[in-house]
């Protein structure tokens, strides 16, 4: 028995397969990176809420990284979060903002308030124009 074999027809099939699964895998890495996108977009939004609610669960451990007296709220926050799709995958990234409102007693708002208080930076008090530094604590007047 004598077999024959067409290698044009197999280099052509072989072609045929070969495009086909290069066109199948660059469909696989578009869809890839708009999954990625939406899943994203999607995780951001989810990560804000949970802290906007856990700060009005527990105003006391996230009340820095809003603005004075508005814990919780998403118009106050004082925080980003923001994401990136490379071909790494997914990463997010946080950052903070300066605080607009004023606390009550002061004159200016508090710079790079939530940044300072996230990290636990010391904050050392000096008096701008006098000698010493005083303030009303409870009706008591205080000098540094």
């Amino acid at each position: 028995m004598i077999t024959t074999f067409n290698s044009n027809q197999f280099k052509k099939d072989m072609n045929n397969i070969v495009n086909y699964s290069i066109g199948f895998l660059q469909g696989v890495q578009k869809g890839k990176t708009l999954f990625l996108k939406t899943l994203g977009m999607e995780t951001v939004e989810v990560m804000k809420e949970f802290i906007d609610s856990n700060a009005r669960v527990n105003p006391e451990m996230l009340h820095h990284i809003y603005e004075w007296s508005l814990t919780g709220s998403p118009e106050a926050r004082l925080y980003d979060i923001s994401y990136t799709v490379s071909n790494l995958g997914l990463s997010f990234k946080s950052s903070f903002s300066q605080s607009r409102s004023i606390k009550d007693g002061s004159r200016t708002p508090f710079y790079d308030k939530a940044r300072i208080m996230e990290n636990g930076i010391p904050v050392t008090i000096r008096p701008k124009t006098a000698q010493v530094l005083a303030f009303d604590d409870n009706l008591s007047l205080i000098h540094i």
